[in-house]
């Protein structure tokens, strides 16, 4: 009780500039709904007529917070003070935002399926959810359910599917398809948006190597620069290069290759290497991995990609392409 007191007197004597900062406002809700909890609706109720709309976040920091999160925290507590109004308005926001092209973090996502699940099995379920789907001009299945998440796997034999959904009950429904792949070799399309990332393949005395077309048992190095180009610090960038499978990588600690670049951490595996890093913004650092041309063969390079691991709108990545390794 007392460290929730010493909190609420921290909270009430920010500047009003604090008040803006992204979380001051999830803290605010996440210290009413404590109140809440003791049986204290008086003191929740003055931390939430002083709370603001959420704020975006510029990073998600050590809370991996975003707007989504904190909307998703407010309807909780809204919704256990029993503010109908209030709650709804919150829900169809949270909605809105699931339902639309936006990327969200798995923190940010589970609040808010979290939230909304909660939200949809407070009230009388009655006689639950019935609807219906069809896929073109199939026939429709009907579905009944007491669950407030109803899921449907779909496989994709197509272009151009056309799904329909029938909502045969009083209860609002929100549908969403989503669709996920991995695109077939040679057709990766390279890409960048707030990061920059640069592939090189160098012989072990750093001349150009053209990765095509190697003698099985060459010994070479891929160098990768990468650059932060958002504008804003990165945290938790995730570099991830995948192997094919006729090369091996190579101990470069053993080689004597240590990282001139600091890492946060490095999972080197059978098939991949991942990196895990942070970059101010406009730095730039080069990573390097040895490798080995081992098995004879015609094998598929896969494009190597970064991306900002909370901020899935961050990324880049290039092209894979086709190697061989050539038997001496």
């Amino acid at each position: 009780m007392g460290a929730q007191n010493r909190l609420r007197e921290a909270l009430s004597a920010r500047p009003d500039g604090d008040s803006r900062r992204p979380g001051y406002q999830a803290a605010r809700w996440l210290l009413a709904a404590a109140y809440q909890q003791m049986g204290l609706n008086d003191v929740a109720g003055e931390l939430i007529a002083g709370a603001d709309a959420p704020s975006d976040y510029d990073r998600p920091g050590p809370t991996y917070g975003s707007a989504l999160r904190d909307q998703a925290i407010e309807l909780l507590v809204r919704d256990a003070r029993g503010d109908s109004d209030g709650a709804w308005r919150q829900a169809e926001a949270i909605a809105g935002r699931l339902a639309s092209q936006q990327w969200y973090s798995t923190q940010s996502t589970a609040w808010a399926l979290m939230a909304m699940a909660r939200f949809a099995g407070s009230g009388d379920a009655g006689e639950g959810y019935r609807f219906a789907w069809r896929r073109g001009d199939g026939d429709w299945q009907e579905i009944q359910s007491l669950a407030p998440v109803f899921r449907q796997d779909l496989s994709l034999d197509g272009e151009g599917v056309e799904l329909a959904v029938r909502n045969d009950s009083e209860r609002r429904l929100f549908a969403s398809v989503t669709t996920r792949g991995t695109p077939a070799p040679g057709q990766e399309q390279a890409a960048a948006q707030g990061l920059g990332l640069e592939a090189r393949f160098l012989t072990l005395d750093g001349r150009p190597l053209d990765p095509g077309s190697l003698s099985q048992g060459t010994d070479f190095r891929a160098r990768v620069r990468v650059v932060n180009n958002s504008g804003r610090d990165l945290d938790n960038l995730a570099l991830t290069q995948v192997i094919p499978s006729g090369w091996q990588i190579t101990d470069s600690r053993l080689a004597g290759d240590e990282q001139a670049a600091p890492l946060d951490y490095r999972d080197i595996r059978d098939d991949r290497v991942l990196s895990y890093f942070s970059l101010a913004a406009g730095e730039a650092r080069e990573y390097t991995l040895g490798l080995n041309a081992t098995f004879a063969g015609r094998f598929y390079l896969p494009g190597w990609q970064v991306e900002a691991m909370y901020q899935g709108d961050t990324r880049a990545r290039n092209k894979g392409q086709w190697v061989e390794v050539i038997r001496d």
